[in-house]
């Protein structure tokens, strides 16, 4: 029973990290952040450096017609929406358009119960950290779990997390979505002068 006791005693004297890490509060913080749907404080944690590159990335829409943008921007800041609005939109609040219609996409895909844990951290320098995740879920079939790594940058004396090269691709999608409406328009107008 002694020894029992001395080893618990032992154990609750060592420093608790997991209180103590600031990365891990704030991955956790993140995806609670998702699940109660506040997303201007979600792209509020990320790097303003990728924000003002995702505002740029989306340019292409400002010069698409209104046919392809408009229900698009209803669907990211809502039925007010128009360019003249959208252009006043800060970069975190834009980011935060985006992250609106990513998050009714995966409503429509029945995934649920999103958890994140925090598996560890290596530092490279003091600016940059890599921190692993394993993120969970249920969905149609079954749980889901995924490990990654999410790196942290410190901008102005504030962590704040990077995207990961998968944005890119959803850019792209995006993208190609929009080259293929170019295509029908370019066909119909065809179509029509025959």
């Amino acid at each position: 029973m002694y020894r029992i006791t001395v080893t618990l005693l032992a154990l609750l004297a060592l420093p608790l990290p997991a209180v103590a890490n600031e990365l891990e509060r704030m991955t956790v913080d993140y995806f609670e952040l998702l699940d109660y749907e506040n997303y201007e404080a979600v792209a509020r944690m990320h790097d303003p450096e990728d924000l003002k590159a995702v505002r740029e990335a989306f340019a292409f829409l400002s010069e698409a017609p209104d046919e392809f943008r408009l229900p698009l921007y209803e669907r990211m800041f809502g039925a007010w929406a128009s360019q003249a609005s959208v252009d006043k939109l800060s970069d975190a609040e834009f980011f935060a358009g985006f992250l609106v219609t990513s998050a009714a996409v995966v409503r429509r895909s029945n995934v649920r119960n999103m958890r994140a844990e925090y598996l560890g951290q290596v530092d490279e320098g003091s600016d940059v950290a890599h921190v692993v995740v394993r993120t969970s879920a249920e969905g149609p079939g079954g749980e889901y779990s995924e490990v990654s790594v999410d790196t942290y940058v410190k901008r102005d004396g504030q962590w704040r997390l990077k995207l990961d090269s998968d944005f890119d691709n959803t850019i792209q999608r995006y993208k190609a979505a929009y080259a293929r409406y170019q295509q029908r328009a370019a066909r119909r107008e065809a179509a029509q002068q025959e």
